[in-house]
């Protein structure tokens, strides 16, 4: 269970902002093609590196 929740992350989506904090490019792009109704592909590896997007 999480306790610590970072709302203006959970609800900027609802003011026209994407923050991502600490995720990888896999994750972020499954949250925008949800939100937009895209497919997203992948070509090779996307690799670790995690992101923060404000």
């Amino acid at each position: 269970m999480k306790t610590n929740v970072d709302v203006d992350e959970v609800i900027a989506w609802k003011t026209g902002w994407f923050v991502f904090n600490r995720l990888d490019v896999a994750t972020i792009m499954r949250q925008v093609s949800r939100w937009y109704d895209l497919d997203v592909v992948f070509e090779g590896n996307t690799g670790k590196r995690s992101f923060q997007v404000l």
